[in-house]
């Protein structure tokens, strides 16, 4: 397993001593994600893509939706475990489902996007997570294509206990994208996970 860093944008977005987020500063930092993901060549943009939105909610994942903007060619399927949420996603493909049990076949994505499901890392035999995050994430590696991407956002998690069961997993590469300092300084972080 290898860890790279192609870039760790440092993006405070609550500078606000009253806990308002600077929005363009947001927006900034999701600009720079989605470019980075799209510069990177490992995700392709033509023929018969399919991605999946893990826990889409009721907009779809804001990365997501801007993938489908600038590439309207690929398939994207919205998966959420509430059915109030997907009821209001005016959107097709839309499934219930835990992410921790989905019910599509072995290598059927070719990239998987979880962006604030996963919370405090992907987390195996800890008291927080219970194991959810690291089901989560093994159950993404398994409904994705060889080479498939896993891109993940977690606040405040245990990189090095992250970094070593994504590789027990088997994911082989393994990419720190972005870093945002939240509210009150928390980071956020984000990953690419190759299968």
């Amino acid at each position: 397993m290898t860890l790279t860093y192609r870039l760790q944008l440092i993006a405070n977005c609550f500078p606000d001593p009253k806990g308002e987020p600077d929005n363009s500063r947001l927006e900034s930092a999701e600009e720079e994600l989605f470019a980075m993901i799209k510069d990177s060549k490992r995700f392709p943009t033509e023929g018969a893509i399919k991605l999946l939105d893990v826990g889409s909610g009721y907009e779809g994942s804001d990365f997501v939706n801007r993938y489908k903007k600038e590439f309207p060619n690929i398939g994207v399927i919205y998966l959420d475990s509430f059915s109030s949420h997907l009821k209001k996603l005016d959107k097709p493909n839309k499934v219930c489902a835990e992410a921790t049990q989905m019910p599509f076949s072995d290598e059927s994505f070719d990239m998987a996007y979880a962006g604030h499901v996963i919370s405090g890392g992907v987390l195996k035999d800890h008291w927080h997570s219970k194991d959810e995050s690291y089901r989560l994430t093994r159950e993404s590696h398994r409904i994705l294509k060889q080479g498939g991407l896993f891109i993940f956002t977690y606040c405040m998690g245990d990189d090095i206990q992250t970094l070593e069961n994504l590789s027990e997993i088997g994911f082989k590469k393994i990419e720190h994208l972005q870093r945002i300092k939240w509210y009150r300084g928390i980071p956020t972080d984000t990953y690419a996970a190759i299968k």
